[in-house]
């Protein structure tokens, strides 16, 4: 095993996906699926450039322990952070029993690998849904924003056929002053206008689907994009009362095979909304049957949540 130390100071934030324009759009092509090596002799606890890494142990039972066992273990896929072609079957048997699919970013198509996610997925009895990262921090009415990118993203979704789960909003890009005070007008209008698109959108999508929507979101982000000046003000409870949470939140323990039940340091507060539904709890899994290739999203989807987040 590598004695590689992690730095001693990491953050707990989930890694910000590319622009639109950083992850070119284009037409999905065959891919290799991941090739395992065989002379995997470790778990190190960090990769090269000295990301923490998130260790699943062999087998679906022996991963059930670290994710607790009133919960179900999933990840998450998009163009950058599952690339090639996924080993579905072996994903399947290591324990994944669901996965959220990126399909659309802004008014664009953003997943070059979707077709191949959505088919692998579905031919392995994993449950899919689906997530639109937003371009919400764009100028324009907020509430006509979300409209045209609720467009793009449910005409996505109906493209696809039905998927298992209910749909999720990125809550990772707001409108914002970085460097300035958190407070104050500008702060306040800028949270005034992220709030009211992701209601707008959030609605949209439940009255498309009939099941409210998850929203992807983690403390720094409420911190910088929602609360200055609209904590606990109409807005900031409606966003909860017409959403459900995702919450990213890292482990941040030594120890790459354990993790408490939920993963890493639980939150005081998840305001605006009573509660999470399901947890990213790393963003640099590893599965030890997969001696270590690839990089996943880790995530705990509660079993009490399992039918409001189904799409009737």
């Amino acid at each position: 095993m590598s004695t590689t130390p992690c730095p001693a100071q990491m953050s707990c934030e989930p890694p910000t996906e590319p622009t639109a324009e950083e992850e070119q759009i284009m037409t999905p092509q065959p891919a290799q699926e991941i090739p395992i090596p065989q002379n995997f002799d470790g778990m190190p606890r960090c990769d090269t450039k000295g990301g923490r890494m998130f260790w699943a142990a062999n087998g679906g039972a022996a991963f059930s322990p670290q994710i607790g066992p009133n919960r179900i273990f999933g990840t998450d896929w998009s163009g950058w952070n599952a690339p090639n072609r996924l080993p579905y079957p072996k994903l399947k048997s290591e324990g994944v029993e669901f996965a959220i699919i990126k399909l659309t970013q802004g008014t664009s198509k953003s997943n070059k690998y979707v077709e191949n996610q959505i088919a692998g997925a579905r031919a392995n009895g994993i449950k899919i849904g689906s997530y639109h990262f937003t371009a919400s921090q764009k100028s324009g009415d907020a509430e006509q924003m979300a409209d045209r990118e609720f467009e793009v993203y449910k005409r996505e979704i109906r493209r696809h056929g039905k998927f298992d789960l209910t749909p999720a909003l990125d809550f990772e890009h707001g409108r914002t002053h970085l460097g300035r005070k958190k407070t104050g007008p500008d702060q306040e209008a800028n949270s005034t206008h992220n709030l009211k698109f992701y209601i707008r959108f959030c609605k949209r999508l439940r009255d498309e689907f009939k099941v409210k929507p998850l929203v992807y979101t983690a403390a720094w982000a409420r911190s910088l994009f929602m609360d200055p000046g609209m904590k606990g003000t109409p807005l900031w409870r409606e966003l909860g009362q017409v959403s459900t949470l995702w919450w990213a939140e890292y482990d941040r323990t030594m120890d790459q095979t354990l993790s408490a039940p939920l993963g890493g340091k639980i939150t005081q507060s998840f305001s605006p909304w009573s509660s999470y539904d399901i947890w990213q709890y790393s963003g640099w899994g590893r599965f030890q049957a997969l001696r270590g290739v690839g990089k996943f999203d880790f995530n705990s989807m509660k079993k009490s949540s399992v039918a409001a987040l189904t799409i009737p």
